[in-house]
């Protein structure tokens, strides 16, 4: 089994990247499959839930992570940004 040739990014390439490649918009628009993992509380925002969510394309292939933080309750998302993304070979990650 090969492993997995990773880079770690600043946050401000790997937002760069995102957005660069359109993996916010596949989010947004579902064309990507999003698999949530399992939550934990958040210690940043009171009442919030911290959960890493996969994100894989038609082919089952895991093209991105992300982190997001929200109210479960009500549906309010306090915070969300880029955890890693598949470019080419490389598994890019938030240093």
């Amino acid at each position: 089994m090969s492993r997995r040739i990773t880079a770690q990014v600043s946050a401000q390439v790997l937002q760069q990247m995102f957005k660069e490649y359109g993996i916010w918009s596949k989010i947004r628009e579902k064309s990507l499959t999003t698999v949530q993992l399992h939550p934990v509380p958040s210690v940043t925002f009171r009442g919030g839930t911290s959960r890493i969510l996969l994100h894989f394309d038609a082919n089952g292939k895991h093209v991105a992570s992300t982190h997001r933080i929200m109210n479960k309750n009500t549906g309010l998302v306090f915070h969300w940004d880029e955890k890693g993304m598949q470019l080419d070979d490389v598994w890019l990650e938030r240093a």
